[in-house]
C-alpha cells in the first residue's frame, strides 16, 4: 500500500465513497461510506446539537427504544393531522428525555425528517405523561401549528425545540395604575383600565382648586367621531369643553354667591332675564300686592302671584248682582280663559268678550232636547247630511209624493202608494236577495228582529245580545232542516291521509263530502282517484261513520274485484229481477247435463255430508255355500242347504284334494251324495255345495 500522502484529494464527497478502518469487535479491516457514516453520527448524537432528539417513525406502537408512532398505529400521517404521539423515552443514542421534553410543554417542538427538510412539523407542547399501557413511553399532547407533508415508517426524524424569530415570546408583561394585561404573555393585550381598584383615577391625587395661571389641566376623552378610530382616547383642556357640551344639571345649581356674567337678553319665556331687562320691564319693585273681590294673591311680596279667584267666598262671581233679564239696548260682556295664545293675550289669561260675539258652534253640544219657545230658526242653511236640518224651501221644492213602486225587501201597502200608506222591510226578499260582499260576522254586528205587538214592529239588536238558548234551537231547526245535504270541502290524498279524516275527533261535520284526488287505503279500505267520501255522523272515527262512493269500477276478472255479469251456461239458468240475478241449476236429463239427485232404492241407501253423496249397499243376501262330509267307510252322504233352488254346484274331494266322483240328486233344499262304486273309501271324502247366483 502506498503512502497515504501518494493518493489525490477527493473534495466532493458521495454517499457512496468509502474509506478503510478497523472493526473494533473483530479487529478486521473493512470499508466505511460516507452515508453510513453520517447515520451514525446521526442517530448515536455523536455530534453534538443542542435540543435535538433522534426517533424513527414505526406503524406499530410501543415498538422498541428510539421510537414514536401515532396512538391507534399507523405507518403514514399528514403532520397536520397529528394531535398526540407516543414517544420512547429513550431517543436512538441511548438518552432519557423525559426531563427535557418535560421541560418543553407549554414551548413548541419541530419534528423534521432527516433526508427532506421539506418534510416537517410545527407544534405546540400542551402536555407530557406516562403512557399507562407501558412506563417506557410517553403520551405526547400536540397542537398543530404548521408544516409540510407527512411522516413515514422506518424513517428517521428528528425532534427538536423550535420557535420562529417572528413569534419569539415576550418574557413578562405587568399591568400598571390604570392598565390591564390580558392574554398571552406571546401576545398580550394592553387596556387602559378605568374602573379597577388600582386604575390611574383612583390613584391621583385629588386637588380641590385649578389655578389657570399656573396651568389648565386635561381630561381624557374617547372620541367617537367617524373619521377617527372609534372610542379612541384623547386629550382635551377643561377650559375648552363649552357648557352646552356638559348634561342638564338634574338638581338646584348654586354659584356659591358668584355671578352669572355676560348673559344675553332673553327670548323664550323660560329664558334667564339679566338686570338690564328687569330695570327696562319692571321699573321697580313690588312691595306689597293684596286681595280683591275676585283676586287671590300667592307667593313672596317680591315674586308674587295674581289670579283670578272663581271658587271663593270673595269671588267676583259672588259679587256681581242677579238679573234676569237682558236690556236690548245694551249687549253685555262676559269673562273668558284663553286657552291659546294671542298677539294681545297669553294662553289662561281671563278677557271680556261681548255675549253676541260668543258663536254658539263654540258652545257644547245639547244633552237634552232643545225648545225654541215657539221662536222659529232663521237664515238655515241647505241641508248636505241626512240628520241636517231642513229649511222650508228645501221640503218644499220635493213636492207631493204621488207614486212609490215597490222594490226588493220593501212592501206598500195599498200599492202604489199616493200620500198615505204603509211602507214595510220584506224580510224575505231581502234575505234571499243577493248579498253585498262577503262579510265575516262579529259579535257587535246588527241583525234585526220582529217583536210582537200592536202593531208589530222591527228592532235590531248585536249578535251577542242573542241569548245561547235561542242560537241553539236554530242550529237544532236548520239541523233537522237540512238533514241528508251535502257540503263538499275538497279533495282528499288517501296516501298522504290529507287533510286528515282518520283521527277522531276531527271537528268534521255530517255531510261533509271529499272527493280522492290520490290512490291510497282509508280506514283498511282502497280507494280511486274520483272516489266520493261522505261523512255519516260527527266526527267519524271509523269506516262504518262513511259512505264511499266508488267512481272507476273495473271490469270483474278472476283476480279483479269490480263490475261483472252472470251470464247462465250449461246446467245453469238466470234469471233478473230489480237488478238481483237469481242463479238456479238445471235438473240433468238424457241430452242435458244438470243437477242430479242419487235416490236411494231397494237394498241401496244414500247418505249426504257437505254435498256429497254415500251411496250403501244394505242388501245381505243369505248363505251362498254349504258343506257336509262322506264318513270314512260310508258311501253316501246328504247336505242341507235350504238354498230353495236346485241351481247348485256340488264338489266332493278328499283331504288331500283329490278328487271323488259322485252321484249327485238335488231339491231345493238338499243334495245327497253316493260314491259312484258303491263302495266306501277309507278316508272321508269332502262335500262342498255352492249356490249359483
Amino acid at each position: 500500500m502506498a503512502a497515504i500522502s501518494s493518493y489525490p484529494y477527493d473534495i466532493v464527497i458521495q454517499d457512496n465513497d468509502a474509506w478503510i478502518g478497523t472493526d473494533s469487535v473483530n479487529r478486521k479491516t473493512k470499508q466505511y461510506t460516507a452515508e453510513a457514516v453520517a447515520n451514525y453520527l446521526n442517530i448515536n448524537g455523536k455530534v453534538s446539537v443542542g435540543g435535538q432528539m433522534v426517533y424513527s417513525f414505526s406503524s406499530v406502537p410501543l415498538s422498541g427504544n428510539g421510537t414514536f408512532s401515532l396512538p391507534s398505529g399507523g405507518g403514514s400521517s399528514a403532520y397536520s393531522a397529528i394531535t398526540s404521539l407516543k414517544v420512547s423515552i429513550l431517543e436512538k443514542s441511548g438518552q432519557n428525555v423525559v426531563a427535557f421534553v418535560s421541560y418543553l410543554v407549554g414551548s413548541e417542538i419541530l419534528i423534521s425528517a432527516q433526508d427532506e427538510v421539506s418534510s416537517f412539523g410545527h407544534y405546540g407542547v400542551t402536555s407530557y405523561s406516562v403512557d399507562p399501557a407501558d412506563n417506557g413511553y410517553y403520551v405526547l399532547e400536540l397542537s398543530y401549528i404548521g408544516g409540510n407533508g407527512s411522516v413515514t415508517a422506518s424513517k428517521l426524524y428528528d425532534i427538536v425545540d423550535f420557535v420562529k424569530t417572528n413569534s419569539a415570546e415576550v418574557e413578562a408583561v405587568s399591568g400598571g395604575l390604570g392598565v390591564d394585561i390580558t392574554g398571552t404573555t406571546k401576545q398580550p393585550v394592553v387596556n387602559m383600565d378605568y374602573s379597577g381598584s388600582d386604575n390611574f383615577i383612583e390613584i391621583a391625587t385629588e386637588i380641590t382648586s385649578v389655578d389657570t395661571g399656573i396651568y389648565s389641566p386635561e381630561l381624557l376623552v374617547s372620541k367617537s367621531n367617524p373619521s377617527e378610530p372609534v372610542s379612541e382616547v384623547k386629550k382635551i383642556k377643561i377650559s375648552n369643553i363649552t357648557l352646552e357640551k356638559l348634561g342638564q344639571p338634574t338638581t338646584n345649581l348654586s354659584f356659591n354667591n358668584n355671578r352669572l356674567t355676560n348673559l344675553s337678553l332673553p327670548v323664550d319665556l323660560n329664558d334667564a332675564v339679566n338686570k338690564q331687562y328687569v330695570l327696562n320691564t319692571v321699573g321697580g319693585y313690588v312691595s306689597s300686592i293684596g286681595n280683591g273681590p275676585g283676586i287671590k294673591v300667592y307667593g313672596s311680596t317680591t315674586q308674587p302671584t295674581v289670579q283670578v279667584e272663581f271658587l271663593g267666598l270673595n269671588n267676583y262671581i259672588q259679587k256681581a248682582s242677579t238679573i234676569t233679564s237682558i236690556d236690548a239696548s245694551e249687549i253685555p260682556f262676559i269673562s273668558v280663559e284663553r286657552s291659546t295664545v294671542s298677539t294681545s293675550f297669553g294662553a289662561g289669561l281671563v278677557s271680556k268678550i261681548k255675549l253676541n260675539e260668543v258663536a254658539i258652534d263654540k258652545l257644547g253640544a245639547p244633552v237634552a232636547s232643545l225648545s225654541m219657545g215657539s221662536q222659529k230658526i232663521t237664515n238655515l242653511g241647505t241641508p248636505t247630511l241626512g240628520s241636517d236640518a231642513a229649511t222650508k224651501t228645501y221640503v218644499d221644492s220635493k213636492g207631493t209624493v204621488t207614486s212609490i213602486t215597490e222594490a226588493t225587501g220593501i212592501d206598500i201597502s195599498p200599492n202604489p202608494l199616493i200620500t198615505t200608506g204603509t211602507i214595510g222591510l220584506n224580510y224575505f226578499t231581502y234575505v234571499t236577495s243577493t248579498p253585498y260582499g262577503s262579510l265575516t260576522a262579529a259579535s257587535t254586528d246588527e241583525i234585526p228582529i220582529s217583536r210582537p205587538g200592536s202593531p208589530p214592529r222591527v228592532y235590531k239588536t248585536s249578535l251577542a245580545n242573542i241569548p245561547m238558548s235561542s242560537l241553539t234551537a236554530v242550529k237544532s231547526y236548520i239541523d233537522s232542516a237540512v238533514v241528508g245535504s251535502l257540503i263538499y270541502q275538497g279533495g282528499y290524498n288517501a296516501s298522504t291521509n290529507t287533510p286528515d279524516l282518520t283521527t277522531s275527533p276531527n271537528s268534521i261535520l255530517k255531510g261533509w263530502t271529499y272527493t280522492v284526488t290520490v290512490d291510497g287505503t282509508f280506514l283498511g279500505e282502497q280507494l280511486r282517484v274520483g272516489d266520493v267520501l261522505i261523512a255519516e255522523s260527527n266526527d267519524p272515527s271509523s269506516i262504518a261513520d262513511w259512505t264511499t262512493v266508488q267512481n272507476n269500477i273495473d271490469l270483474a276478472s278472476a283476480t279483479q274485484v269490480g263490475i261483472g255479469n252472470v251470464l247462465a251456461g250449461e246446467a245453469v239458468d238466470v234469471t233478473y229481477s230489480a237488478g238481483s240475478a237469481t242463479v238456479s241449476v238445471e235438473d240433468s236429463t238424457a241430452s242435458n247435463k244438470g243437477a242430479v239427485i242419487v235416490a236411494g232404492g231397494t237394498n241401496i241407501s244414500v247418505a249426504y255430508v257437505n254435498g256429497t253423496a254415500t251411496v250403501t249397499n244394505t242388501y245381505t243376501s243369505p248363505a251362498s255355500s254349504a258343506s257336509g262330509t262322506i264318513s270314512a267307510g260310508q258311501t253316501s252322504a246328504t247336505v242341507t242347504h235350504n238354498f230353495g233352488s236346485t241351481n247348485v254346484v256340488v264338489e266332493t274331494t278328499k283331504a288331500n284334494g283329490d278328487q271323488v266322483y259322485c252321484d249327485v240328486n238335488k231339491t231345493t233344499n238338499t243334495v245327497v251324495v253316493s260314491i259312484n262304486s258303491g263302495a266306501s273309501q277309507g278316508s272321508a271324502v269332502n262335500i262342498k255345495v255352492y249356490k249359483i247366483i
